[in-house]
């Protein structure tokens, strides 16, 4: 029996767990914002133990398990269910009778210098942004460098275009393939970029040779370099001082693969990593508080028609989901006459249906949306827990955009949603890994408002937003993030999905027009300013569409700067008129 500490990179939140002999966590504890918050109650919760506190039991749908609960809240529950009380009455006593032994040990190391947080292993090893692995072994970049002995080493091999990072000559960092050298050297600087700042490294423990690795990111949560393996924690602690430049790296020694097989498996692929609801990270419930619920709630519009009877509801296709018995479904709602997907356990309760609640036009967009959102939830990577205000809980399960291509029911309990889960989690497919905040409400067009051209990001209420604005007029605003992280990644998708024609829609609601801009999942990620008529709304959704825009259709992201397609083409001619003139001079010159 031991205890573990440790943080998740993906939710920055601090945990502790206590591990059977076999490893195999028993108890985990809730995520702590602040690491003495976790060390103090890791250290209360080895007090109780000690002392043979009682747990709380629970028991939900057949499983025994138990939770340890402190001033009435639950600090830490147990991680798998037993099939019997007598099972998980025997996990407690050996929890019990190693009480006071690990209360004395963790002693000690306060006593001593603090213990570093544990490396969280990942569904996700080696996996590129392009969805696909395109790293080459380790020996690939050895053999076909330079003699860089520390910095950035670049070469063309096959058509396609690498670097590598070395220190002292041995090779640290490795990229993808890229298909142009431009490509490649604007890897390279976001590399240097990015490589400075401790909030990029991915710590990772590839799950079957049991190697250590990291990978590098960018201020946009996409990969953009993983490192060589290595034996030890510690040796990728000492990799990553060296390549931020803080040390000589502690005597970091890497190895050549001794053999071509393993060479050939220094990428890890599909299936390799273990998927399992204990790395879905759940938030702490933050109860509504006195002032919250004294505040008067909006009344409700009166309705001025007659309500109209609902037709009934037309199953349209059933299928299987690949595993765990979990059947899916397309629909025709009676209501509305939208399409929706529904996904339903063995005993016929939904699991999780489409995030885009208005539904969808036609079966075969359902039925695109259920096939994308079953890419998905295999990993456990794309899940985001949300916990509503009255206590449930619910799940988002999102895509490599960051955003959420389906949306659970909620749960009363946090064992109810994990099972849920457990349901869809497994490695017949890839995941890929993803994150966001959950969108709320516009606000008031005037708060979208800057002097500056272009995207616009600012705090309101407690949420992150974002506009785009041209000239002091507003021509895109965005609904409410829970996080900075949230709102940056939606503003990346408006940069992927604003130069095509067919994700962008116009509504007219009760007399009040918009245009808006969906991903392509239909989930809508901005909209325009309210107009009162259809004109006005037009001319600006043509010129957001247009050559000025630097969203527009035909426009680009070059390196970190946006260019309209006007800026494009003044740029190829400049680049034009300057070849010219070089020949030119050339000419003369002979």
């Amino acid at each position: 029996m031991k205890v573990r500490t440790f943080k998740t990179k993906k939710s920055k939140k601090f945990f502790f767990s206590f591990l059977n002999d076999d490893g195999k966590t028993i108890l985990k504890s809730i995520p702590f914002d602040t690491k003495p918050e976790r060390d103090k109650a890791k250290m209360d919760a080895l007090q109780k133990i000690a002392n043979r506190t009682p747990f709380n039991d629970v028991n939900a749908n057949g499983k025994f398990g138990f939770n340890y609960v402190s001033n009435g809240k639950t600090i830490a529950t147990s991680q798998d269910g037993w099939n019997s009380q007598e099972a998980s009455n025997q996990a407690k006593e050996s929890l019990f009778n190693m009480g006071k032994q690990l209360l004395d040990e963790a002693k000690k190391e306060e006593e001593n210098e603090p213990v570093n947080d544990k490396v969280e292993t990942t569904s996700d090893s080696y996996k590129t942004d392009g969805g696909a692995d395109d790293y080459k072994p380790l020996s690939f970049y050895q053999a076909n460098g330079g003699n860089t002995q520390d910095g950035f080493d670049s070469f063309e091999k096959d058509g396609e275009f690498y670097f590598s990072y070395r220190k002292n000559g041995q090779v640290h960092l490795i990229s993808e393939g890229y298909s142009s050298a431009k490509g490649r050297d604007n890897g390279i600087a976001s590399v240097d970029k990015n490589r400075l700042i401790a909030e990029r490294y991915d710590r990772k423990r590839h799950q079957k040779n049991n190697k250590f690795y990291f990978d590098l990111k960018a201020g946009n949560h996409q990969e953009i370099a993983t490192s060589a393996w290595y034996d030890t924690e510690q040796q990728i602690n000492n990799a990553i001082n060296l390549v931020q430049g803080n040390s000589t790296g502690g005597g970091t020694q890497q190895k050549n693969p001794t053999t071509e097989a393993e060479d050939a498996n220094f990428v890890a692929r599909k299936g390799d990593a273990i998927t399992t609801t204990s790395n879905i990270s759940v938030p702490t419930y933050q109860a509504p508080t006195a002032t919250d619920q004294d505040k008067p709630k909006k009344p409700r519009k009166k309705r001025t028609t007659p309500k109209k009877k609902k037709g009934e509801k037309v199953i349209l296709k059933t299928g299987s989901y690949p595993i765990n018995d979990v059947k899916w479904q397309i629909f025709q709602s009676g209501g509305n006459k939208r399409y929706y997907f529904i996904l339903r356990d063995p005993n016929d309760k939904s699991v999780f249906f489409n995030s885009n609640v208005k539904g969808f036009d036609t079966e075969q967009d359902a039925q695109d949306a259920l096939d994308n959102a079953m890419k998905f939830s295999p990993s456990d990577s794309n899940y985001e827990v949300k916990i509503a205000k009255n206590g449930k809980y619910y799940f988002y399960v999102q895509n490599e955009q960051k955003e959420n291509v389906g949306k659970s029911f909620f749960y009363n309990t946090e064992e109810e949603m994990r099972t849920a889960i457990a349901l869809l989690l497994g490695d017949f497919a890839v995941g890929v890994p993803t994150a966001t905040g959950n969108q709320d409400e516009y606000l008031e067009c005037s708060a979208y408002k800057s002097d500056n051209n272009g995207f616009h990001n600012f705090d309101a209420e407690g949420e992150s937003y974002f506009a785009y604005n041209n000239n002091n007029k507003t021509y895109l605003r965005s609904e409410g993030y829970t996080s900075p992280k949230g709102r940056d990644n939606g503003i990346q998708s408006v940069i992927k999905n604003a130069p095509l024609e067919e994700r962008w829609k116009t509504l007219n609601e009760n007399g009040t027009y918009f245009y808006t801009l969906k991903a392509g999942n239909s989930q809508e990620i901005a909209r325009s300013c309210p107009y009162e008529n259809e004109a006005a709304m037009m001319a600006d959704m043509k010129w957001i569409q247009g050559a000025e825009s630097t969203i527009g259709f035909g426009s680009k992201l070059l390196g970190t700067s946006l260019m309209s397609a006007s800026m494009l083409i003044a740029r190829t001619k400049e680049d034009e008129a300057a070849k010219l003139a070089a020949e030119e001079e050339a000419k003369r010159k002979a």
